[in-house]
C-alpha cells in the first residue's frame, strides 16, 4: 500500500498524519487543521493526539458545483481557506472561492471569483498572510493554456479585505509578455521588497512544455531588481519551479525542484534568502531510489523547529512522499519518513566521518560495508570542489589540504543508488 506522510510538529517531535497531500497547519491553540475533498469537501481539526475536534463538510447547494480546496492559513477570527469551484455545466464559469471560517470551522463569509470567459481556468497559486493582511495569487487563462503561443494567461496578486468582503489588485503578471514565466510563492522582505519563487516555461512541442526554476526579487512597486535562475530545461518534458516562500526569523527558505544535468533525474531544490531577500546558499537534494529506480523529488513547504533545524516535506510524482530535515546551513541531518510502498521501505546506511574539523585528511568509511560509488564535496557557495566516481570503495581518504577554511558539505552515493550527506569544517 502506498501511502503518503505529512508531518506535524510540536516542539521537537514529528508526527505523521493524513493519507493524503492535503493542506495543513497547527494554529496559535496547538490544534491541526487540515481541508481536503472526500464524498464533500471538508475541514477537520485535531488534538496532539489526533483525535478529531471538529469536522465540517461544505457540499455546494447546487449539484452543477463543487469545492476543490487548496490553500489554508490561520488568520485573527480563524482560518482562511481558498480553493476552486469546480463547474460540471457546459455553460457555467470556472470560479475561486475563499472561505472565511470561525475556530470552530463555521462558514462566517465567502468571497467568490469568476473566470471572465466560458471555458477559461482559474486557480488560486498561493495564499499568505503578510504583515496581518491576506494576500492571494490567482491565475486565470485558457482555454489554450497548454499552447504557450496561444496563451492569455495572467497571474493576479491580490489583498483581500475581511471586513468590507473586497480585493485590492497589487500585481497583474502577464505569463506570455514576461517571457512565460509564472509567479507562484511570495514573500515580502525586511526593507519592502518582494520575493518570488516562479517557473519559465519553453515550450517542446505543441502541448508539451518544460521549464526551469526561477526566483525574483522585485521592489516595492513591483519593479523586477533581480532574477536567479536554477537548472536547465531539456526536452523530457520536465516541469521545474519553485513553489512555497517560508519566512523566518532569519530570512526565506524558497522550496522546489529542478533536473540534474548529470542523470537528467528530478531533485528537491532549496534555497536561503537573508531578511532582504539576497541568496545565502543553494542546495539540491536528491531523493532515495526505490526498487533500483530514481523517484522524482519535489520539495513544496517546511517548517523551522525550535533547535534552528528546517524539515522540508514534499513529494515524487504523486506517488510517494518523503521528509527530510535540514540544519541552518543547509546539511541534510536525516530523513523524518522514508519512502514506504507494500514491498520496500528505503533505508539509510551510516557513515563514519573524522575528524571534524579537519585540516588536511577527511576519511569516509561505511559502517554498513556497503561500497561507495560516487563522492561529491561542495563548498559553502555550492561550488563542486571535489568529486569522483565510478568507485566501488567502503572506505575513502579525502585531501583537503587545497580547501580553504570554511564549512563543505559532502555527499555520497552508493552502489545501490542511495544518498547520504553530511556536513564537515576545515580549520587550521
Amino acid at each position: 500500500m502506498e501511502i503518503f506522510c505529512r508531518i506535524v510538529f510540536f516542539a521537537d517531535t514529528a508526527q505523521l498524519i493524513s493519507a493524503e497531500y492535503r493542506p495543513l497547519l497547527v494554529d496559535k491553540f496547538e490544534h491541526i487543521v487540515e481541508v481536503g475533498y472526500r464524498k464533500y469537501p471538508f475541514a477537520r481539526k485535531l488534538d496532539k493526539k489526533l483525535n478529531t475536534i471538529a469536522l465540517k463538510y461544505f457540499p455546494r447547494d447546487s449539484l452543477t458545483e463543487r469545492y476543490f480546496f487548496s490553500k489554508l492559513v490561520e488568520v485573527d477570527s480563524g482560518y482562511l481557506v481558498a480553493g476552486s469551484i469546480s463547474a460540471f455545466a457546459p455553460k457555467a464559469k470556472q470560479s475561486i472561492s475563499f472561505l472565511m471560517l470561525d475556530y470552530d470551522l463555521n462558514v462566517k463569509k465567502e468571497y467568490i471569483i469568476k473566470a471572465k470567459e466560458l471555458n477559461y481556468y482559474i486557480a488560486v497559486s498561493y495564499l499568505e498572510v503578510i504583515d496581518g493582511e491576506i494576500h492571494i495569487m490567482y491565475a486565470e487563462g485558457g482555454p489554450n493554456g497548454e499552447d504557450l503561443d496561444k496563451t492569455s494567461d495572467v497571474y493576479r496578486l491580490v489583498k483581500y479585505d475581511t471586513k468590507t468582503n473586497t480585493i485590492q489588485t497589487l500585481l497583474e503578471h502577464d505569463f506570455k509578455k514576461s517571457g512565460f514565466v509564472s509567479l507562484r510563492g511570495f514573500q515580502r522582505t525586511a526593507n519592502g521588497n518582494w520575493l518570488f519563487g516562479a517557473a519559465k516555461y519553453r515550450k517542446i512541442y505543441v502541448g508539451k512544455n518544460a521549464s526551469i526554476p526561477l526566483i525574483f526579487l522585485f521592489d516595492k512597486d513591483f519593479k523586477e531588481i533581480s532574477r536567479t535562475e536554477y537548472g536547465v530545461v531539456d526536452f523530457h518534458e520536465n516541469l521545474e519551479g519553485f513553489h512555497e516562500v517560508l519566512k523566518t526569523n532569519d530570512g526565506f527558505y524558497v522550496f522546489g525542484n529542478c533536473i540534474d544535468k548529470s542523470d537528467y533525474a528530478g531533485v528537491c531544490l532549496v534555497v536561503k534568502h537573508d531578511v532582504n531577500g539576497k541568496p545565502l546558499w543553494k542546495r539540491y537534494v536528491h531523493s532515495p531510489y526505490l526498487n533500483n529506480e530514481k523517484v522524482y523529488g519535489t520539495a513544496y513547504d517546511g517548517m523551522v523547529l525550535s533547535d534552528g533545524s528546517l524539515v522540508v516535506s514534499g513529494s515524487s510524482r504523486d506517488r510517494y512522499a518523503w521528509l527530510f530535515r535540514m540544519d541552518a546551513d543547509g546539511c541534510v541531518l536525516q530523513n523524518d519518513c522514508n519512502i514506504i510502498t507494500s514491498t520496500t521501505e528505503t533505508t539509510f546506511h551510516n557513515l563514519n566521518i573524522y575528524p571534524n574539523p579537519t585540516q588536511d585528511v577527511l576519511h569516509i568509511e561505511s559502517e554498513t560495508g556497503e561500497y561507495m560509488q560516487r563522492v561529491v564535496v561542495y563548498n559553502s557557495l555550492g561550488t563542486i570542489v571535489y568529486s569522483t566516481d565510478n568507485q566501488a570503495v567502503e572506505n575513502i581518504s579525502l585531501d583537503t589540504s587545497p580547501f580553504s577554511d570554511g564549512v563543505y558539505i559532502v555527499k555520497v552515493e552508493f552502489q545501490n543508488r542511495e544518498v547520504q550527506t553530511y556536513k564537515f569544517s576545515v580549520l587550521r
